[in-house]
């Protein structure tokens, strides 16, 4: 609602701007006109009233600004809100680092992007098109209606031209984005490639990162291509048929000092509208660009499938100490939900123990808590700094206590912890246990 308003605001007060413009034309040609006439004290009044019409449009014009740059930022500040709540992927897909990587670019950054651009190309096309639409009706009014049958021509022009070869602006305009979003995804990988100072992984990395440059300018050059031909095809377009109109109502009222008097001064601002017709209808063309950003961010929308499986017959499964025979996920799911107690997942590298521990998240919803291997998740009561295994300690303290008695699910938590964090940790653990929690562990000790 927020969002609306400030749109709401940005439209009336540059509708407002553009009129008052609009109307300083009108008082500018009727002066014009009557000093044709030899009625000198009336131009003066006129033109006295057209001076203090060029202010007045300052005022709606920063009014205008204003709304439009909160509405840009209460935009984000919505798709954050609500993206956050509408993400498909499912709790099974969490350990697909190349979704969370694309996620987390996307959310973090292609979508703000995405909307800061849309907002600025909503600002700049309504300015241009009030202005326009305004413009045409006040030079219609004062000079000829002729002008404003050109200008309709020029835009019908323009239609045809986006309807023949708008969808291949678009195509190259969701390709570059595309290429944009894979070259940031690899270039947030500098930390581990780069500090470490590995020579070979330093190498690997920015081998890749030149190539994904590579399509990328290779992309953005063919979308500036399209784009330059269309504005120069587009200029064209919108300027020919008024500049015919011009020249035949010049010609066909030559002796009529009255009107070519008002055709006159008015034509400099005929051409300026004809610059921002020009431009509102290259901006218009442009709406492939932004929503190739946006296609982009619909990928968001678009759930991962899992790819990782469980093989049960390599994992063993201890409850309180006693080994299990888990034979299917559901019937693990029933001893997490028979009560307080602590339940030890064990088995070799690829055996599916974290998509086991992800399926039981997804299987248990909100009555689960997952925590994973890194440091991740944020916390009430989380404390920051110190070492890996400090860090790791104090978060899953914070899960204990920040949330009820439920059930915890914790991914390889002992893996950086030396023996004094983990005897601390598991003392926490024995007493969450005491409390009512549930404490489902994957762990190699």
């Amino acid at each position: 609602m927020i969002a609306n308003r400030h749109l709401m605001g940005m439209l009336a007060f540059g509708a407002l701007q553009q009129g008052i413009v609009a109307g300083s034309i009108v008082l500018l040609g009727l002066s014009a006109m009557r000093l044709a006439e030899g009625a000198v004290s009336e131009a003066l009044g006129l033109f006295v009233a057209y001076l203090v019409a060029l202010v007045l449009p300052y005022g709606p014009g920063v009014a205008a600004q204003y709304c439009w740059r909160l509405w840009a930022a209460s935009s984000v500040r919505d798709f954050h809100d609500v993206g956050a709540d509408r993400l498909p992927d499912r709790a099974i897909v969490f350990a697909d680092r190349e979704r969370a990587e694309a996620v987390s670019t996307i959310f973090s950054n292609s979508a703000p992007n995405a909307i800061g651009h849309g907002a600025d190309y909503g600002y700049d096309l309504s300015q241009c098109g009030f202005a326009t639409v305004f413009g045409i009706i006040a030079v219609a009014a004062i000079v000829d209606p002729m002008l404003a049958i050109a200008f309709a021509v020029s835009i019908l022009l323009c239609a045809v031209y986006m309807r023949l070869f708008y969808a291949i602006a678009a195509d190259a305009a969701h390709a570059a984005e595309a290429r944009r979003v894979d070259t940031v995804s690899l270039a947030r990988r500098i930390w581990p490639n780069v500090v470490l100072a590995n020579p070979l992984s330093r190498t690997t990395w920015k081998a890749r990162l030149a190539q994904a440059h590579a399509a990328h300018l290779a992309a953005v050059a063919r979308e500036s291509r399209i784009r330059f031909l269309s504005a120069a095809a587009l200029a064209i377009a919108a300027m020919s048929p008024v500049v015919i109109a011009a020249g035949f109502l010049a010609y066909a009222h030559a002796d009529d000092a009255s009107y070519l008097a008002a055709l006159l001064v008015t034509m400099p601002r005929v051409f300026f509208i004809l610059s921002l017709l020009g431009h509102m209808m290259a901006l218009v063309f442009e709406w492939s660009q932004v929503a190739g950003r946006f296609e982009v961010v619909r990928s968001l929308l678009i759930p991962a499938s899992p790819r990782a499986r469980i093989d049960l017959s390599r994992i063993e499964v201890r409850v309180d100490g006693e080994r299990e025979r888990i034979e299917t996920v559901e019937r693990l799911v029933e001893f997490c939900l028979a009560g307080p107690r602590r339940i030890t997942i064990r088995g070799g590298n690829g055996a599916g123990k974290t998509t086991l521990l992800l399926s039981l998240k997804e299987r248990l919803g909100t009555s689960a808590v997952y925590v994973p291997p890194d440091c991740a998740i944020d916390l009430p009561s989380q404390s920051a700094g110190g070492s890996s295994g400090e860090r790791k300690r104090a978060e899953i303290e914070a899960v204990l206590a920040d949330h009820d008695p439920c059930i915890v699910l914790l991914d390889e938590w002992d893996a950086n912890l030396d023996a004094e964090n983990r005897e601390m940790t598991c003392a926490a653990l024995a007493a969450a246990i005491v409390r009512g929690f549930t404490v489902v562990e994957i762990t190699h000790r």
